[in-house]
């Protein structure tokens, strides 16, 4: 009896496994098939959701044969879980979690029974929000010509489904596969924590200050109590871990925490005094909301990049006023730069640099013979002699030089300027002793400058687009002897004269102008700068903050 017991025990097991299989194998079958009808309508899920990413979508599941991604045996797998969840967490990217789907996929995925129809909705709605976000990972939110007409950096990466089918058939995180689809730059990482950390004191409830208040050394009241939790906020000042020495450190103006506004000041580009001035007010008063926005325009301009800049590399960041020289283990050269004005301003853009000229002629562009140099020439034209400026005019297919007196200046206008200016070496030479030449379509290049005093300026928007550096015998240093191996002394002493030298470089080492007002350094402070050219301020109306 009992082994007739046991019989029918094994029997009703092996019944029950056999339905059961049969159930999924046929619920699989039925889900790729009805999968595969869906694909071929067009019309929205719900009636009313459209996907972002139709045709990517429709591609993707050629390449499976029309066999669902995150659903297994027609149960989400966990890799749909871990998707889900990653895409709630899409605002640390500086991303939107409501262009992803996340309030209807949350919804359906924690139901407990799905139809066919729900289940194929579903899906679909998933791999579009993979898709979407993988897209903004890889490309940004927007393309760049849109948001910012003076960015020529154009980079477009591509999803490949085949590396990410491999992925998750190897069972991979989606976390890990994500990760690596993004920009991969230790800049674009550490902006990203910023941002967390950000969220998290908006989440506490941020920050208040008002502007027009000062401070001097021993001031005490509620102003100084304000401060030193504005400064506690964002880690320019510790806070006391003893409760009396912290209330006692909170109420006085001290030299404690006038060295945490000095770093404070040191983030945002503020002349470092320690003391609580009229710029620096102002900056304590950006709330924390308007700092998460900075952030992630800086984390979308990271998107519209390579995913990892070439090494060694020359960088220039215009709202920064400076340069580095970027190698696989840091910045190993900064100097202060002065960028373009308003009216000319620098452009973002990539090249390589080909030449270092060594007592560079100045070529006078014709805008600027025109608007700056022409006004003064017809005032007094022996300025020309002065500044050491030749004047040449074509005769056929000749370039003939012409005595500056034998020009009748006060009939010469923007509309008959048929000239072309140029300047030798020496010691009035805007262009200095190097030039730094990368082919590009502004006439754009970085060059010395005998203005040394405008690098004692904060802001420096003197130049009309070139980048003047303050010291460019270390850069052109670093270039010949370094990177190139060429005898820097005997070139050194070939610049004391005035004869131009052009030296072609093997190398052709990258730069990037580029155009950060937020970033992280080496050393984990988050900078703020202004927004200069207003660039943040049109990104920002682009992509509807």
């Amino acid at each position: 009896m009992s082994n007739l017991r046991r019989l029918y025990k094994t029997i009703k097991a092996a019944i029950f496994f056999f339905v059961v299989c049969t159930f999924a194998a046929a619920s699989e079958l039925s889900l790729d098939s009805a999968l595969k009808a869906r694909l071929s309508q067009s019309r929205p899920i719900n009636g009313k959701i459209r996907l972002a990413r139709e045709m990517q979508v429709r591609k993707f599941y050629a390449k499976t044969d029309f066999k669902p991604i995150w659903y297994a045996a027609g149960v989400s797998t966990q890799v749909a879980m871990q998707l889900l969840d990653r895409l709630r967490q899409s605002r640390q990217d500086g991303l939107r979690p409501r262009e992803y789907h996340v309030g209807i996929l949350e919804s359906v995925l924690n139901k407990p029974l799905l139809s066919i129809d729900e289940k194929v909705d579903t899906e679909l709605l998933l791999t579009d929000a993979f898709i979407n976000y993988v897209g903004h990972l890889l490309n940004g939110r927007i393309r760049p010509s849109l948001a910012d007409p003076e960015w020529h950096i154009f980079h477009k990466e591509v999803l490949d489904e085949e590396w990410f089918l491999a992925q998750i058939s190897n069972e991979r995180s989606i976390n890990s596969i994500l990760d690596e689809v993004g920009p991969q730059e230790p800049s674009y990482h550490r902006l990203k924590q910023a941002l967390k950390a950000y969220l998290a004191i908006r989440d506490l409830g941020g920050w208040e200050w008002r502007t027009g208040q000062s401070l001097k050394l021993g001031d005490q009241g509620a102003v100084v109590h304000q401060l030193y939790k504005r400064l506690v906020f964002t880690g320019d000042l510790v806070e006391e871990s003893d409760p009396m020495v912290r209330a006692n450190n909170a109420k006085i103006f001290d030299d404690r925490m006038s060295e945490g506004l000095r770093k404070f000041q040191l983030r945002h580009g503020i002349s470092p005094t320690g003391a609580l001035d009229t710029s620096t007010s102002k900056a304590l008063s950006v709330s924390v909301s308007e700092r998460i926005i900075q952030l992630e325009l800086n984390m979308e301009r990271w998107r519209w990049l390579p995913r990892k800049l070439e090494r060694p590399s020359i960088v220039v960041n215009a709202p920064e006023f400076g340069l580095e020289v970027i190698e696989e283990a840091g910045r190993t050269l900064m100097m202060k730069v002065v960028i373009g004005k308003q009216l000319r301003r620098t452009p973002v853009l990539a090249g390589r640099i080909e030449t270092v000229v060594l007592n560079p002629k100045w070529i006078v562009p014709d805008r600027i013979a025109i608007d700056d140099l022409l006004p003064a020439i017809r005032k007094d034209f022996r300025m020309l002699k002065r500044k050491g400026i030749h004047v040449y005019q074509w005769k056929g297919t000749h370039l003939v030089e012409i005595a500056p007196r034998k020009i009748h200046w006060q009939n010469v206008t923007p509309d008959n300027f048929d000239f072309m200016l140029v300047q030798d070496p020496g010691p009035e030479n805007v262009q200095g002793k190097f030039k730094f030449v990368f082919p590009n379509n502004f006439g754009v290049y970085i060059h010395d400058t005998p203005m040394k005093t405008l690098f004692n300026h904060s802001a420096r928007t003197y130049s009309s687009g070139c980048i003047r550096v303050e010291n460019a015998a270390a850069l052109a240093e670093y270039l010949l002897k370094k990177i190139e191996g060429q005898n820097w002394e005997l070139i050194r002493e070939k610049a004391q004269n005035d004869i131009t030298l052009e030296v072609p470089l093997v190398s052709k080492l990258p730069v990037y102008l580029l155009y950060w007002t937020a970033w992280v350094g080496d050393d984990n402070l988050v900078q703020f700068r202004s927004d200069i050219y207003g660039r943040d301020a049109l990104l920002r109306s682009v992509l509807a903050y």
